[in-house]
């Protein structure tokens, strides 16, 4: 993901991994938390899998983050069909619940 975002134009040196999440929201919670302690302004751009993009930037813009999609990766390559389907029916699952847990929290 890393290689994406230098291919985007961002400077390898503005790059923050997030290395701690066990799952999206926790990783999302986690980079919100990084950002804010370091009073980061300015455009964060959110490096994922094709398929995942949409829970993330959902996610961000809840918490008050703006943010801004790498062009992602084609998902298909090497990835059998079936376990491609599972991964989508697994995001339009886990988006409104994440998107619930996020306004609860607030």
């Amino acid at each position: 993901m890393q290689r994406l975002l230098v291919e985007a134009g961002v400077p390898s040196e503005r790059i923050i991994a997030e290395p701690n999440g066990v799952d999206t929201l926790s990783q999302v919670r986690n980079c919100v938390t990084i950002l804010r302690e370091l009073d980061a302004a300015g455009d964060v751009w959110i490096a994922t899998s094709r398929y995942h993009q949409a829970r993330c930037w959902l996610l961000f813009r809840l918490l008050g983050i703006k943010t801004s999609l790498v062009p992602a990766l084609s998902d298909l390559p090497g990835v059998p069909l079936r376990k491609l389907l599972f991964f989508w029916v697994r995001e339009i699952l886990a988006l409104p619940y994440d998107a619930l847990v996020v306004l609860c929290m607030k």
